[in-house]
């Protein structure tokens, strides 16, 4: 709250604001943080579109919104969302970019048909606390080794298996 306020006048921070603070933002809220220089956004993973269109409505360009979680990039960009911190464009950062791209590009069609691409993996990918299966998914690529800080442990076979099959329905094995 207040105390991370100060902390980013004092360090003259810039950030895009998580919203996963323990509780629920409200969008009046998300309009006192428009307000502040030091934050330029927000990364909405409420997966609530009633939510994303009240704060986009009450905030406009003040408050650039970036989807939060995989699943949801078209509709947080459908109401005038700028991007996607994603989880899934560890692995698929084409895809990513494309249905991004595709929608801004007004081929809402095309989007579609990527944002559907990417449902099978986003479950999988929060199968377990993130970052334990896409940490599994790039180790199974060679991109990393499957080595996590405390408390968090690698993923169990079960999420493993998840997250294999649905690289797999994507046409990319690992």
């Amino acid at each position: 709250g207040e105390n991370r306020i100060h902390i980013l006048r004092a360090e003259g921070l810039k950030l895009v604001h998580l919203g996963d603070l323990g509780c629920r933002l409200t969008p009046e809220t998300c309009l006192t943080l428009s307000r502040m220089e030091q934050i330029v956004g927000l990364k909405d993973a409420t997966g609530d579109a009633a939510f994303t269109a009240r704060v986009a409505a009450l905030c406009g360009d003040a408050l650039p919104l970036y989807a939060g979680c995989d699943d949801c990039i078209l509709p947080v960009l459908a109401l005038g969302g700028r991007g996607a911190v994603s989880v899934a464009s560890n692995l698929y950062p084409d895809t990513v970019t494309a249905l991004c791209r595709a929608y801004r590009a007004g081929d809402t069609a095309q989007a579609r048909r990527l944002q559907a691409d990417l449902l099978p993996l986003c479950g999988a990918l929060f199968a377990d606390v993130n970052p334990i299966p896409v940490k599994a998914a790039l180790a199974g690529l060679g991109l990393c080794r499957d080595v996590l800080r405390l408390p968090l442990t690698p993923a169990g076979e079960d999420v493993r298996r998840r997250v294999r099959d649905a690289m797999q329905k994507a046409g990319h094995p690992v």
